[in-house]
């Protein structure tokens, strides 16, 4: 009887002292609670009229983002492709730009998918970029 009544007690503690923990914050389900991290920038990445493929100035800034987001592992990157006109065609090529970014820092630069989102923006008279926007958690209970 006593050892069964120090093995309650004992659990009953031990959940007292754990106690349930935060829940972990997915990215996923909570991308638009994400904040701007100031101070971190990256320049643009250009491109060809009417192309997806990554230039050598554009892949040498693939891989000071990648190292970027390497160092800072609580880092999230929003991965924006701008199209230069209203068309849905300029919207699905800015798309097609932002995945590519992706998948280039997530296949070559070797960053956690989980930590990143392409996504096509409002689009611009300068168009043919992809901009990145580095972010961070909200605090805990937020």
């Amino acid at each position: 009887m006593c050892a069964s009544l120090q093995k309650e007690s004992f659990e009953e503690a031990r959940g007292e002292l754990i106690g349930t923990p935060a829940p972990l914050f997915d990215p996923q389900k909570d991308w638009s609670k994400l904040q701007p991290m100031p101070g971190i920038k990256r320049d643009p990445l250009t491109f060809r009229r009417a192309s997806v493929e990554l230039s050598p100035d554009s892949i040498e800034k693939l891989h000071d983002v990648a190292k970027t987001m390497q160092s800072l592992t609580d880092c999230y990157l929003e991965i924006q492709g701008v199209p230069r006109g209203d068309s849905p065609a300029d919207a699905e090529l800015a798309q097609k730009r932002a995945d590519d970014v992706l998948a280039w820092l997530r296949d070559v630069g070797k960053v956690d998918a989980k930590r990143l989102k392409a996504r096509q923006v409002a689009s611009a008279p300068d168009g043919r970029t992809v901009t990145f926007v580095f972010l961070k958690a909200p605090p805990a209970g937020k």
